[in-house]
């Protein structure tokens, strides 16, 4: 080892007690230590750390053990307690164990939230293999040239998503996560994963490794931009710090009933699977989202907390009539993934509360920051605190930290962030060990961190700079707009200008909408410079499955 790297490692040792000791009394309260659990819960789960680490697979394995009897997961499928979900997970895992699968394989995932994902994702705690999770919106192309690019020895996948495989695609083996009827296609030969748990060998004749040495989590983008990249992770050994801001952000207490609509195969949506089953915790989930579905979910379960993004929680809000539900168990609402705007978070509130709390991060670097209820009451656009165990500086072009209230493009690092990427053609920018984000932002008054968008996205009008997500965020406060996206385009007086895509509301405001007055409304709340240049009426946004808008099949700028 390089001494230099020591000599560094040795300097944060300080630093890294201090955040123990703050994370301690969270993950005390949460459950995550299992100390409500009497002395044998925390013995098993300290046997059960020794062995798998903070792996899924862990986590599973300790709740089981305290809380067996318990709902561990709701879906469109039905029920599965703890003690269920771990048989299967065991089953499933020994079947792949003898066909050879270990810690040198690669098994990719493309499913929507399931019992599917779990009993793909879990067993990897088990036995080792490098796990892939696949983005949903990939095309046929990405995911056939992603399973070629990344050697996949074998692919989990939803029926949904057969179609995107050739007739005769044999190259490996396929098992499906979901179908309608829960059995095999009659014109595929795969086997149904149900199958891999009742064709499963007797547990006492195969022995998982004792404490096998895991494989990496490879998170594939969503290729907005074309070929999807693979961000690597390793398998937290035990990130206290971080899990401790993240559980922080909401009264997280042991056995929630937890309504998860963000994404599984997105690192928001794997970090919620992580915590939840080591809080032993309720996941209530659908394979598909529908507002109306998720709202009467909220109230015939008594959901206390609701794992989310943006763009499901203002589908939630806005639906009419939205108030005759009874929202009034949930404790906490936490969004990732998608940016918030002034006009949701108002609505959020006034339906729920002032309890959503916001998490603000990429898939390199997971949490940057954490924005608690309070944070958002003061400011609804803020991204929060820098939690414990990050660092987060925000740095000019040179790489030299900017005062307060300057902008800067933000960097990070913590205990979860990427090792690096799954190709060659993709690289990670560092700046004093720092990656950077690609975003800009700045630190308030307050010492909150404020992201204005990617840094590749801020334009230059006249010699103004203008962020296209401020122009967003006015226009979603203006009757009539169902939704909105901007981004800049070349023009020929100032080089750039600000285009806006804007779907109406099927309402007498939305339909007397017109490109004057969405700019006059822009020009009445924003300088000159940040009126668009053109308007675009569009049905729907193109979102992928995280709900970020796919820019490049926005139509062109005339």
């Amino acid at each position: 080892m390089n001494p230099l790297n020591v000599v560094k490692r040795i300097a944060t040792v300080p630093r890294d007690l201090v955040d123990i000791a703050k994370a301690i009394p969270v993950l005390w309260s949460s459950g995550v230590l299992g100390a409500q659990d009497g002395p044998q819960a925390l013995g098993k789960l300290v046997l059960d750390f020794c062995r798998w680490g903070f792996t899924s697979a862990r986590q599973l394995e300790t709740s089981a053990f305290s809380s067996g009897n318990r709902i561990a997961l709701i879906d469109d499928d039905g029920e599965l307690t703890y003690s269920q979900l771990r048989d299967d997970v065991r089953a499933i895992a020994r079947t792949l164990y003898c066909k050879g699968i270990d810690k040198n394989s690669r098994i990719a995932l493309m499913a929507r939230n399931s019992r599917g994902f779990l009993y793909t994702l879990v067993p990897k705690g088990l036995i080792g293999y490098n796990t892939y999770l696949f983005n949903v919106g990939s095309s046929p192309k990405q995911l056939l040239d992603s399973l070629k690019e990344h050697k996949i020895d074998m692919l989990f996948i939803d029926e949904e998503f057969e179609s995107r495989l050739p007739e005769d695609f044999d190259d490996i083996e396929v098992v499906l996560t979901w179908t309608q009827d829960g059995k095999r296609l009659p014109h595929r030969d795969w086997a149904h994963i149900s199958e891999l748990i009742d064709d499963a060998p007797n547990e006492k004749a195969v022995k998982f490794p004792l404490r096998p040495r895991q494989g990496r989590i490879v998170l594939m983008s969503s290729g907005t931009s074309g070929t999807p990249k693979g961000v690597v992770l390793h398998e937290p050994r035990f990130p206290v710090a971080l899990v401790s801001s993240i559980l922080s952000s909401g009264p997280w207490k042991p056995r929630m009933r937890m309504q998860m609509t963000a994404s599984m195969f997105h690192v928001w949506g794997w970090a919620c699977i992580n915590l939840c089953l080591a809080t032993r915790a309720t996941i209530i989930t659908q394979r598909v989202f529908e507002p109306e579905v998720v709202m009467r979910t909220i109230e015939k379960h008594k959901v206390q907390g609701v794992l989310t993004s943006a763009v499901f929680m203002k589908a939630m809000v806005e639906l009419p009539d939205v108030q005759k539900y009874d929202v009034s168990s949930v404790q906490f609402l936490t969004n990732a993934g998608n940016a918030l705007t002034v006009n949701l978070v108002e609505k959020i509130h006034d339906l729920f509360g002032p309890i959503l709390s916001n998490i603000y991060g990429s898939t390199e670097v997971t949490a940057v920051s954490v924005a608690k209820p309070e944070d958002l009451v003061a400011n609804p656009l803020c991204a929060g605190h820098t939690p414990h165990g990050t660092i987060t500086k925000i740095l000019d072009e040179a790489g030299n930290e900017v005062k307060d209230g300057e902008i800067g493009i933000i960097h990070a690092r913590n205990a979860m962030t990427l090792v690096g990427y799954a190709n060659k053609r993709d690289k990670i920018t560092y700046r004093h060990g720092l990656v950077d984000l690609g975003d800009l932002g700045y630190r308030d008054e307050g010492g909150r961190l404020q992201v204005l968008g990617r840094n590749n996205d801020m334009i230059i009008v006249g010699g103004e700079n203008v962020y296209p997500m401020s122009v967003i965020d006015c226009l979603t406060s203006m009757p009539g707009i169902s939704d909105v996206y901007c981004k800049g385009v070349e023009d020929d007086k100032t080089f750039q200008r600000i285009a806006a895509y804007v779907v109406r509301e099927e309402s007498p405001a939305g339909l007397a909408l017109t490109e004057n007055s969405v700019q006059e409304w822009v020009r009445q709340n924003l300088a000159e410079h940040s009126v668009p240049r053109d308007v675009h009426w569009l049905a729907e946004l193109p979102r992928n499955a995280t709900g970020k808008v796919v820019a490049r099949e926005l139509p062109s700028a005339t």
